[in-house]
């Protein structure tokens, strides 16, 4: 049985499956929850076994738990932000997230870089963005910097 917070309506479903089509939740997320707490409480609605009374429920720690969790905001439990994590080592970033992490760090030093035949100049939010746009290590760039000297015939200068 569904019973949508808001408005009070009951709902019955033959599966857990279609009552989590009803409320746009992957099958699963309800399936897992009805196993462990006889009710899964989300998105404004609170599902249950028809063969557990509704009284039994809502008396139940889970319950209120979950209420709380929900009214307040998701919460993920340690362990599931250490699952989480080690679910993300290894990925990286794609270029244009890097550069706004880039353009957003207090570190980060803006380099014009300045074309030694056509003077056009372009404007990196970092040294380390226009070393990997130039495919060199960043050292290599800093020692330019720091020596004055052209780096892959071209000018780099911090931005003041």
């Amino acid at each position: 049985m569904v019973l949508d917070n808001n408005t009070g309506e009951i709902v019955s479903f033959s599966s857990a499956r279609k009552a989590a089509g009803f409320i746009g939740v992957h099958h699963s997320h309800i399936a897992k929850s009805l196993g462990k707490f006889n009710f899964y409480l989300g998105r404004g609605f609170l599902v249950h076994k028809s063969d557990v009374a509704y009284s039994e429920i809502i008396e139940s720690k889970a319950y209120i738990d979950a209420k709380n969790a929900e009214e307040s905001g998701f919460k993920h439990s340690e362990e599931s932000k250490e699952l989480i994590r080690k679910a993300n080592l290894g990925r990286s970033h794609s270029l244009e997230t890097i550069q706004k992490l880039s353009a957003n760090s207090a570190n980060s030093k803006t380099v014009l870089v300045i074309n030694n035949e056509s003077q056009e100049t372009i404007e990196f939010p970092s040294i380390t963005s226009y070393a990997k746009y130039i495919s060199v290590d960043e050292s290599y760039v800093r020692s330019c910097i720091k020596n004055n000297k052209p780096c892959k015939g071209y000018t780099v200068v911090k931005k003041k």
